[in-house]
């Protein structure tokens, strides 16, 4: 009885766990569609030498 009630909620959660990696790997939602002027703002960072004033905020931004 009590292997039962604990091999339902196992396979409960792994149904769980599942749906939820299925939904989220099925979204089409990037960084470029929810900040459409990242890559201008790069550039213009590059542009502005930012690899030389500062290097991991750039590297982090392009990320």
């Amino acid at each position: 009885m009590k292997r039962n009630l604990i091999s339902r909620y196992v396979a409960t959660g792994l149904a769980g766990l599942g749906l939820c990696m299925v939904t989220g790997c099925a979204t089409t939602d990037t960084a470029s569609s929810r900040f459409p002027e990242l890559e201008e703002n790069i550039n213009a960072a590059k542009a502005a030498e930012a690899e030389l004033y500062a290097p991991a905020p750039l590297k982090s931004a392009e990320g």
